[in-house]
């Protein structure tokens, strides 16, 4: 399970997955598609920005000591 949460700890990983939800929201077939899309993308645009911020503050990440 912990190479799951990596992933949303990973910037690049992370930024795969928002673009991977921008296409599924263009595609999108109906309403309930885009707004389930939609809010998909909103939270991980919103992970991304926290862990922006605690990478800006100068918090440790995990792989730096290897």
């Amino acid at each position: 399970m912990s190479h799951i949460l990596h992933g949303f700890t990973d910037p690049k990983y992370l930024e795969v997955l928002i673009a991977k939800a921008e296409t599924q929201l263009r595609e999108a077939e109906d309403e309930e598609d885009r707004q389930r899309f939609a809010a998909y993308l909103e939270v991980l645009k919103g992970w991304k920005e926290k862990i922006g911020a605690g990478q800006e503050t100068g918090a440790p990440r995990e792989n730096e000591s290897e």
